[in-house]
């Protein structure tokens, strides 16, 4: 099996929360925030590659609900990442274990 790299394009946002989005691996990247009902275009950005909690929270996306619509902030629920083993798109609750994260991912990532 070989590698591949899995891009972030689109984050639909049907929630009534706006979710500010950090990409922890390149804090240059700023922080994205997407507005309760709308998407946002990501960009093609590249999943960070984890295998730990401690990858995990600090290389993925954090994904934070509410906050400020200008700076950001906000309540931290869950992160995506790429897993090292699998190659395929995780999410982890950030209350949760790496082995209790989920196979389930938003239809707008592409993998």
């Amino acid at each position: 099996m070989g590698w591949h790299f899995t891009q972030f394009v689109v984050f639909y946002n049907w929630t009534n929360s706006r979710w500010n989005i950090v990409d922890l691996e390149d804090p240059g990247w700023g922080t994205i925030i997407v507005e309760p009902r709308t998407s946002r275009q990501m960009g093609g950005k590249g999943f960070s590659w984890c295998s730990g909690r401690e990858e995990i929270t600090s290389k993925a996306f954090r994904f934070n609900r509410g906050g400020d619509p200008t700076s950001g902030g906000g309540t931290t629920e869950f992160y995506l990442y790429q897993d090292y083993g699998s190659s395929k798109v995780f999410s982890l609750p950030s209350n949760a274990e790496p082995q209790l994260r989920l196979n389930e991912v938003a239809n707008s990532v592409n993998v």
